[in-house]
């Protein structure tokens, strides 16, 4: 029996699920390789349009898979996005200190943005503040600095992880995708298309045997 985390109750989980990470860049890639669009436009037009999986147990979930937990990878904007839509930063409304981030987060930021998480997650004796997933990110970053030219541009804004899938992040599941083809990507077409995951964002969430993915930031 794999131990990954595969839908939840009342789906039966099956051995070696599928994660919907490879399941994205395969739809991805499907596109790219039919020569109909570049690896960033077919990232933005799989993500924009959404995908819907109904009622299939043999795709994995995230590791987060509290009932109003979800997987996000990003920029800070698009991070910031999913939370204020979900309401659970403390400028939701309500100001409710029961909606609380259900999941840890992995993040690379600078100063300036310490201060917009700051904003988002703590009002007074209110603080919302995720943890910090128990993976090593650092090691992550600098692989995907290592493989692509993004450097330039992480100047401009965070890498956002919430949640992971079996402690792996998803930054090292789309490297090693890419990897594996047969037709080798560019470390341009890397950099691109991490420059577009940044802007817009990856969402995972998993309901029941549904899986939902799109972007993260509906408005970038």
């Amino acid at each position: 029996m794999s131990n990954l985390k595969c839908c939840p109750d009342p789906c039966e989980i099956t051995e070696g699920c599928i994660n919907p990470l490879v399941y994205l860049m395969q739809r991805v890639m499907s596109i790219v390789s039919d020569g109909a669009n570049t690896i960033v436009g077919a990232m933005t037009e799989v993500l924009t349009n959404g995908i819907v999986i109904n009622n299939n147990s043999e795709f994995c979930c995230p590791d987060c898979v509290d009932p109003a937990g979800f997987y996000t990878l990003g920029g800070f904007n698009a991070f910031k996005a999913v939370i204020q839509e979900k309401g659970m930063d403390v400028l939701n409304p309500l100001n409710d200190p029961l909606v609380v981030y259900p999941c840890c987060i992995n993040k690379s930021y600078s100063t300036s943005q310490l201060v917009w998480e700051t904003a988002l997650f703590v009002d007074g004796a209110l603080d919302k503040t995720p943890a910090c997933c128990a993976t090593g990110f650092a090691p992550v970053v600098n692989r995907l600095l290592s493989e692509t030219s993004i450097e330039g541009y992480m100047g401009e804004t965070a890498i956002v992880e919430a949640s992971s899938f079996n402690g792996v992040s998803g930054i090292t599941i789309i490297l090693d995708y890419l990897n594996s083809l047969p037709t080798a990507v560019t470390k341009q077409e890397k950099t691109d298309l991490f420059e577009l995951i940044l802007v817009i964002g990856i969402y995972i969430k998993c309901e029941g045997c549904n899986i939902h993915i799109r972007r993260a930031n509906l408005l970038a």
